[in-house]
């Protein structure tokens, strides 16, 4: 273990998606219940280290892709065994932790999650539209595994789970959009491997048209969603509305407007920060 790799074990991990993750479960734990720090701490970090394991095993089995497609994150940093080693290690420190502090329900959902997002890399990530619809599962996971994690030891209000299927939905879609933007940035290195991904079945205009149809439904999922379970007579409609309506209506009249193939590293980080915003949505939620 050397300073070179860690910084390439660093890069690898994604930390600023895993930040976005551990702002959300933070906020999603504070909507259940408050919670001293060294609980939320241990509640939350074996989240993300599953999260980060993730990248890194489909790191792993893209680095033939990866090399097609000219980037060298691992081989400038590390081996392939080198990688196989922190996904092994940060994966079983999670289940530890997981283990030590959580429900066994918790612990054997997150064990099936670490099965899951390796199939998904092994198999199914260049199949068409499971692999896409596996990942934005298990992200609208995310607010359900501390549900679990909590919901033995306190009795959690109905609002607060119409709220969490609401959100969970949000995450959903926008995991959705995020990876057939991914899979259209990807198409290159994808052809090499022979994959079946939705941007090689589909030509650009059709992969636009299915974005649009993603973003109406995120529109509809946002006001149907809200107005369903919890009404429009809230002030937290308002809160809602100004961090997470607005944000999907602007990002649908630039996919609309604009050439989405130019455009996709621009379109990939709007919606990272349409993600962003709907997690800030959800302090406002707990303080207001």
């Amino acid at each position: 273990m050397n300073l070179r790799s860690l910084w390439g074990l660093f890069k690898g991990i994604r930390p600023l998606n895993l930040s976005i993750v551990g702002l959300a479960c933070i906020g999603f734990s504070m909507l259940l219940s408050p919670c001293n720090t060294i609980s939320l701490i241990l509640m939350i970090v074996p989240v993300i280290m599953v999260m980060a394991g993730g990248n890194l095993i489909n790191d792993y089995f893209d680095l033939d892709s990866d090399k097609h497609m000219g980037r060298h994150l691992y081989t400038h940093y590390m081996t392939a065994k080198g990688l196989i080693f922190y996904y092994v290690l940060i994966n079983v420190s999670a289940i530890t932790i997981a283990f030590c502090n959580a429900p066994p329900v918790s612990t054997y959902s997150l064990m099936g999650v670490i099965v899951i997002l390796f199939l998904y890399s092994r198999y199914f990530k260049r199949t068409f539209l499971l692999g896409n619809s596996i990942v934005s599962i298990l992200c609208a996971y995310v607010p359900w595994y501390l549900y679990v994690d909590q919901y033995s030891s306190h009795n959690i209000p109905n609002r607060i789970v119409y709220i969490f299927i609401i959100y969970s939905f949000i995450l959903f879609n926008y995991t959705l959009l995020r990876e057939i933007i991914k899979d259209m940035q990807d198409r290159d290195g994808d052809r090499l491997l022979k994959a079946r991904t939705i941007a090689i079945v589909f030509n650009d205009d059709q992969c636009k048209r299915l974005v649009q149809g993603i973003q109406i439904w995120n529109l509809l999922t946002h006001l149907i969603g809200w107005f369903w379970l919890l009404g429009f007579n809230d002030k937290h409609f308002l809160i809602f509305t100004v961090f997470c309506i607005i944000p999907i209506i602007m990002l649908s009249f630039k996919v609309l407007f604009r050439n989405l193939s130019s455009n996709l590293v621009r379109f990939s980080s709007l919606i990272k920060i349409n993600i962003a915003l709907g997690v800030l949505s959800i302090f406002f939620l707990v303080y207001f």
